[in-house]
């Protein structure tokens, strides 16, 4: 089966082997591993589902290589979590329907 290759700086959602969720900006999609860029954990918390640095430890300025053999799937991310990745990675929050004059 012939997969779509995914669009570069473009934000997905990525569901690891060991359970992580992490949603961050593709750089490069190659045969053998995915170039991400500052990568977010999905965790939940009381007030419910958030975004918080994947590695804690590593320089988030710094790209990540995923190996595709540890990736159970791949999603575009739904508007409203990519907004917030958006503004937590960059602190621009996305304009809202209604905001710009048409």
């Amino acid at each position: 089966m012939l997969q779509q290759k995914l669009q570069e700086n473009q934000i997905y959602s990525l569901k690891l082997l060991n359970g992580d969720e992490i949603v961050a900006k593709l750089i490069t999609d190659d045969m053998m591993q995915y170039v991400i860029s500052k990568p977010l954990a999905c965790v939940f918390a009381p007030q419910g589902l958030g975004l918080t640095q994947w590695m804690i430890t590593a320089n988030m300025d710094n790209n990540f290589e995923i190996p595709k053999n540890v990736v159970l799937s791949v999603a575009k991310t739904r508007k409203e979590i990519s907004d917030q990745y958006l503004l937590t990675t960059t602190g621009i929050k996305p304009a809202g329907p209604g905001i710009l004059a048409q």
